[in-house]
């Protein structure tokens, strides 16, 4: 599929999943990872509230959650919490987070509930199911959380080489440069569709991370930046020779690179980067509002 193609097919799912017309009595995590999908790059209010309203009656314990979700509930719950710093969310996660498996699925989840916590018990629990079970997306976070190559080199092994399933389409386009050309859809749902076009639709997002001290990736400078609720962001780390403190450089597709001089504004940074980025082909008219409502600094 060509660029243009991938674009549109993205805004066909996102308007057939739009909120505005009604949603599910008891939409899937997936569902609502989309409508969070579609808020991070269209930033219209109403697919943010519809994910908070799903996770709701999780987070008041009226809704069961069958064992096999609760993994892609969390996680959600975590994702949401970024965009919107509301209570359902985190209640929702920390009410699931007892039975997350010892599981593959778990280790995103994990990760995402250490990176707006700081919780390391969870960070640490992540990184030891991630060598016991390893998958590409387990590795590729764990990645995230340790920027060690031996993980990306591992991640991207498993992966293997194109045509690769549309459910993996953001992991290959992070770790094996995806081709749009080479893409396919055929016979998904339009939340499936939504996820699996938006990294390789939006602009990319291109975060340079440099360092020498290990436990700086840990800290809220880093949890914000590789939070961000940007579909197309693609982090690459750079240790330092020398001490010094984390250092953060970001270029939006094809435009120049920016140097992040205070590292205690890493989201209002990105967040001003993107606003540059050309959305028309995504937004169906949508207006371009502040994004960023979210509070995950921990320190």
């Amino acid at each position: 599929m060509t660029l243009a193609e991938l674009q549109s097919a993205f805004r066909t799912a996102a308007a057939a999943i739009d909120p505005q017309a009604g949603t599910p009595v008891d939409p899937s995590p997936l569902l609502v990872r989309a409508w969070l999908t579609v808020q991070s790059v269209r930033t219209q209010p109403r697919w943010l509230t519809a994910a908070e309203d799903a996770v709701q009656p999780i987070a008041a314990g009226t809704r069961r959650v069958d064992d096999d979700a609760v993994a892609a509930w969390v996680l959600t719950c975590c994702l949401g919490w970024v965009q919107r710093a509301s209570g359902p969310f985190r209640a929702a996660a920390e009410r699931l987070l007892p039975r997350l498996p010892d599981s593959a699925e778990a280790v995103p989840a994990l990760l995402g509930w250490w990176r707006i916590t700081g919780r390391r018990d969870a960070r640490d629990r992540a990184l030891a199911l991630a060598q016991q079970h390893p998958s590409p997306r387990a590795l590729h976070a764990a990645w995230l959380a340790t920027a060690e190559v031996r993980l990306w080199d591992a991640a991207r092994s498993l992966l293997g080489s194109a045509p690769h399933a549309p459910a993996d389409w953001p992991l290959a386009a992070d770790l094996s440069d995806l081709d749009p050309d080479h893409a396919a859809l055929a016979g998904l749902a339009p939340a499936e569709i939504v996820l699996a076009t938006a990294p390789l639709a939006a602009p990319p997002l291109h975060l340079d991370v440099h360092w020498h001290i290990a436990e700086e990736l840990a800290e809220g400078p880093m949890a914000e930046a590789a939070t961000f609720p940007w579909p197309a962001l693609r982090i690459r780390f750079h240790p330092m020779a020398q001490r010094d403190q984390i250092r953060f450089e970001a270029r939006l597709a094809d435009g120049p690179t920016e140097e992040l001089e205070d590292v205690g504004v890493v989201a209002a940074w990105l967040e001003e980067i993107t606003r540059a980025a050309d959305r028309g082909p995504l937004l169906d008219g949508a207006p371009v509002r502040s994004r960023r409502r979210g509070g995950l600094r921990r320190r």
